[in-house]
């Protein structure tokens, strides 16, 4: 019998050796480019969508922000930033939002024209169950054109996003 216990033990023991080991990423000033994953964006025009490796994605954390920013060509781009602390299952206020995209032959662009709170970043995994960073946003935001806001009516914008 007991011979029998070791085999199982040593069996065992280099099952868990061998599985996949998942790099945390720390939440600390630092940048990452995501490997596979997937930002939607929903405005009242279309839903842009940037998937990786196909797209650029990156996202950034630190102890005091969250960024995502997403590039395709220099016709369609996205990137969105908080200031507040990072943690999994938090919300967070949204600093600061960029959408430039191609909508039926039309640029089309949406970003904040004002400091106020614009929308809120919900993190859902943060290094936990082996997903880099998970989550969804809401935010209200203007269309602008030339750097400056074209009109006062702001529309509600949501994504998520899955990136490893």
């Amino acid at each position: 019998m007991r011979p029998l216990l070791l085999v199982l033990a040593t069996c065992l023991t280099l099952f868990f050796a061998s599985c996949t080991k998942i790099n945390p990423i720390p939440v600390t000033d630092a940048t990452y480019t995501a490997k596979k994953g997937t930002v939607t964006i929903t405005t009242p025009d279309t839903t842009y969508t940037y998937t990786t490796p196909g797209d650029q994605v990156y996202f950034s954390s630190g102890a005091t922000y969250f960024n995502i920013a997403c590039y395709r060509d220099n016709l369609t781009s996205f990137n969105i930033t908080s200031t507040d602390l990072v943690s999994a299952n938090s919300l967070l206020n949204i600093y600061e939002f960029h959408l430039y995209g191609l909508y039926k032959s039309t640029s089309q662009v949406y970003t904040n024209t004002t400091a106020t709170n614009i929308g809120m970043i919900s993190l859902t995994d943060l290094n936990t169950n082996g997903n880099g960073v998970t989550g969804s946003f809401t935010a209200n935001i203007a269309k602008a054109g030339n750097g400056s806001q074209t009109s006062t009516q702001y529309y509600t914008i949501t994504g998520k996003f899955n990136l490893n």
